[in-house]
């Protein structure tokens, strides 16, 4: 029996020969894009206690890279940016890598857009939209200010602005040297502000190909997006999205926010969150982003990660024996210098009662005896005794 495989770009066909006989083995190719990380939340915060959510730092981008240090990845971002400095050292990471592609897919802003740029090929999905801006900081001032405050404010400011300045040039050399477009040019668009999306950013240079999603990514793609309100993006400092459906809604001030988020996230999850508080510690020990997966009530663990648990609870107990033994040794010291100190003690009381002692012991008696043979003066001759002296 023989077989000749036959690949097309969605199966690959096989051919079996049985003598003169054959026959057809067709296999349809398995075209979901697999995802080697997901780059979402904030860029540069881990654990986010508010929302129950995590974001990226540079610190995951670097031990998933790491780990596939000689393989091409696949890496999808939605992300709405966060922290410029761990954003720019995601970028060179990935640009080092030199064998990533990213795929942005829902809304991506801010720096999140900046580090796909070190990517070997980026694409961007239908239905989604990026942003690329200003960079910008928050300046609130809570309190009464005299002119000399006030200088000191502006001088303050004045710095700010110029490092945000230095900062836009960096940022759009980034996306110049994607996109081939003047640094001017890059600037220009970022300073418009304006959601863009997938054909605008390729005919803009900024990503190589605009992707068509599957069912599966077309629901993930959903779920991501489902956050990005007019008010979300105003409370992160974003423009507004065009034609949303919170465009007519009234705006909430900002208490009225924080009252809805708090009774959203007590509001029928205290089970869930209950789950995260109790799962932290082991989250924090694995570097692990996502929720474990429970099943019948049960975690599956890998040998890797029961490894890890393992020399971080003998690591506890190695650091707990240590401060015990130390705790020991000073407790020793301290009881010896307590002892130093009772002899001491006793050897000033020896002294004390020695000087005591000496104290009511009787002197030695004294005779003072007059000569007999010595003048006796009166005054008068003792006066000029001592005249003729002097």
């Amino acid at each position: 029996m023989d077989s000749h495989p036959k690949s097309t770009a969605d199966s690959v066909a096989y051919v079996f020969y049985f003598g003169n006989c054959h026959a057809y083995l067709c296999i349809k190719k398995d075209k979901r894009m697999k995802y080697g990380m997901m780059i979402s939340g904030t860029i540069g915060q881990g654990y986010d206690w508010w929302s129950g959510t995590y974001g990226t730092r540079s610190k995951d981008v670097k031990s998933f890279l790491d780990a596939h240090a000689d393989e091409e990845v696949n890496i999808a971002v939605s992300s709405p940016g966060g922290y410029v400095d761990e954003g720019l050292t995601i970028y060179q990471l990935i640009k080092d890598h030199g064998h990533v592609n990213i795929h942005i897919m829902g809304m991506t802003a801010s720096i999140a857009t900046v580090l796909c740029m070190g990517a070997q090929h980026v694409t961007m999905s239908d239905g989604s939209t990026m942003l690329i801006h200003n960079a910008s900081t928050g300046v609130t001032v809570w309190e009464s200010a005299n002119k000399e405050k006030l200088d000191r404010l502006i001088e303050q400011w004045k710095k700010q602005r110029d490092d945000l300045d230095t900062i836009d040039k960096v940022i759009a050399s980034v996306y110049a040297s994607k996109s081939g477009k003047t640094s001017e040019d890059v600037l220009a668009q970022m300073q418009k502000e304006s959601w863009m999306t997938p054909q605008q950013a390729l005919d803009f240079g900024l990503i190589d190909e605009v992707r068509s999603l599957d069912d599966e990514d077309k629901q993930r793609q959903t779920n991501m997006v489902k956050r990005f309100t007019n008010s979300f993006c105003k409370d992160f400092g974003l423009p507004p999205l065009v034609s949303t459906a919170d465009t007519t809604a009234p705006s909430k001030s900002f208490m009225t926010q924080v009252i809805d988020g708090v009774k959203e996230f007590f509001k029928n999850n205290n089970k869930i969150n209950e789950m995260k508080k109790k799962f932290l510690n082991l989250q924090t020990i694995l570097d692990r982003k996502d929720d474990f997966e429970v099943t019948d009530e049960k975690v599956t663990l890998t040998d890797a990660e029961m490894q890890k648990i393992e020399d971080a609870i003998a690591e506890k107990e190695k650091k707990i024996t240590d401060t015990e033994t130390s705790l020991t040794a000073t407790q020793d010291k301290v009881k010896d210098l307590e002892k130093q100190i009772a002899d001491k003690d006793k050897s000033i009381q020896n002294k004390d009662q020695e000087i005591a002692d000496l104290k009511k012991a009787p002197g030695a008696q004294t005779n003072d005896t007059v000569d007999d043979g010595a003048e006796n003066l009166d005054a008068g001759q003792l006066f000029n005794a001592v005249k003729q002296i002097i």
